[in-house]
């Protein structure tokens, strides 16, 4: 918990192209992005070792029994940061990072032991009662960041658990179920640009800086979780649009991020295991990913085999997902938490050594399967993008509603054709029609041999099939 409060010491930059460009590329069906060799995706090992998120402990769920009398007074925001040169080659020398060395605490001051004693916090109390405060405002605002931007009298609970520290939380599942559920929330809006998506995307920054390579490092040393290492206003490297797109599509460093480095090792799920072991085990397998997070209950399908080459495995065709599960009941969220989590399973798992080319990790069936399902419109047709998404649309296309001309409804989704005028049709690419593919039931998760309840099983991919789901 230490290395994850410590990567919110830090403020961490982005380059709104890549952003945009990462954004474009992301599939909401299967929850990950697809480049030009194959999908890749934010793992739960990603999250433990470049956040530092804990990957095991308490289930986190944000719950309380009355809120009545945890009203909060106002709003609390940081101060804004000083404005940001785009174009740079070089880290700039002033990044506002702080100096990495956390002090022993002062003495209180009069003023907060008055606090306490007007809320009836007895003295040996007032330290755990700060620490819980400050908890629950980490979390608000660097975990789980809201619209509002207030402090959630629902985390107190689980403050109060990491305070005392009798119990580690579990903060990777919840925090990764509400990056892809922000992420699906901006490729699925109906307006280009433009989402009201609110999650922690700073770990986000922090995923492509590594696999991507899109920030300057920091010039010294520096301790706790990976993604500080591109921490600092002014960290991002510029790419133009162009530049940002054919990054994203061609420049993935896929062994960026891998358990073992220089020798394989066997790891066999069985009592007693250390937390490390465990925490990779449960980031190998499949599953949902619950959490219950501003009064709303979250489930995510989480799907590492179709992006093993994160994970030094050799890539092959993955199947279909069956069941397309995206929220639930209250039971429904310990059942997905208890098989997320799930230990003394009994499997053998061989983790591989560092490929000498992890770039040749996939069978020819998979290239040439990826080959026909990926749509090659970006790698095409990226300036053609580029031109059509900076142009003002006419008054009248403006005022005109879009006219669904032709509806083809298959097995698994529905594919619609838009009209648009002679006129309007002159600013639109030849490649880039005005098509929406809206997926119906299609979803499930992986390993028919953990068949312990809350897994769904896959089925067999075939080109056909897979070609309208991505």
């Amino acid at each position: 918990m230490a290395d994850a409060i410590y990567a919110s010491l830090y403020t961490y930059d982005r380059n709104k192209g890549v952003i945009r460009a990462f954004c474009e590329s992301w599939c909401p069906t299967t929850n990950t992005i697809h480049t030009a060799f194959g999908e890749a995706s934010l793992s739960l090992w990603d999250l433990h070792k470049l956040g530092g998120l804990p990957l095991h402990g308490w289930f986190y769920d944000e719950v309380i029994p009355s809120t009545k009398e945890l009203i909060g007074v106002g709003k609390l925001r940081y101060q804004k940061p000083p404005a940001r040169k785009a174009k740079k080659s070089t880290r700039p020398k002033a990044t506002h990072n702080p100096i990495g060395i956390v002090k022993k605490h002062e003495t209180w001051a009069s003023s907060r032991a008055k606090a306490c004693n007007e809320l009836g916090v007895k003295e040996n109390h007032e330290a755990d009662t700060y620490l819980v405060a400050f908890f629950s405002c980490w979390l608000c605002v660097f975990v789980f960041p809201s619209v509002e931007s207030m402090i959630r009298p629902e985390t107190f609970k689980i403050a109060s658990l990491i305070a005392t520290g009798s119990k580690g939380v579990n903060l990777a599942i919840p925090v990764l179920a509400q990056i892809y559920r922000g992420l699906n929330q901006i490729a699925l809006s109906t307006q280009a640009g433009s989402s009201d998506a609110c999650f922690p995307i700073h770990y986000v920054y922090g995923w492509l800086g590594y696999y991507f390579e899109t920030h300057f490092s920091t010039p010294q040393e520096v301790i706790g979780p990976s993604m500080v290492k591109f921490s600092g206003e002014g960290g991002a490297k510029y790419f133009s649009e162009p530049e940002a797109r054919n990054l994203i599509h061609t420049k993935l460093v896929w062994d960026a991020n891998l358990y073992s480095k220089n020798r394989g090792e066997i790891i066999i799920d069985t009592r007693p295991l250390d937390p490390l072991r465990h925490d990779y085990l449960v980031s190998v397998r499949s599953s949902y990913l619950p959490v219950r997070c501003h009064n709303t209950i979250i489930v995510e399908p989480y799907i590492p085999h179709r992006f093993g080459r994160q994970f030094g495995f050799c890539q092959d065709v993955p199947g279909n997902l069956k069941i397309n599960i995206r929220s639930g009941s209250v039971d429904d969220l310990l059942k997905f938490w208890q098989t997320c989590t799930l230990s003394n399973t009994q499997p053998r798992l061989i983790s591989p050594a560092r490929p000498l080319n992890i770039n040749d990790q996939a069978t020819a069936s998979y290239m040439e399967w990826w080959s026909q399902v990926h749509n090659p419109y970006l790698e095409h047709s990226i300036e053609a993008l580029i031109f059509s998404t900076h142009q003002t649309p006419s008054k009248r296309l403006r005022q005109q509603k879009e006219r669904p001309s032709k509806i083809e409804q298959g097995e698994n989704q529905m594919l619609v054709a838009t009209n648009l005028s002679s006129r309007d049709k002159r600013k639109v690419p030849s490649k880039a029609k005005s098509l929406q593919l809206l997926p119906n039931t299609e979803q499930g998760i992986l390993e028919k041999n953990f068949g312990h309840q809350g897994t769904i099983a896959i089925e067999d991919s075939d080109s056909e099939t897979d070609r309208d789901k991505h």
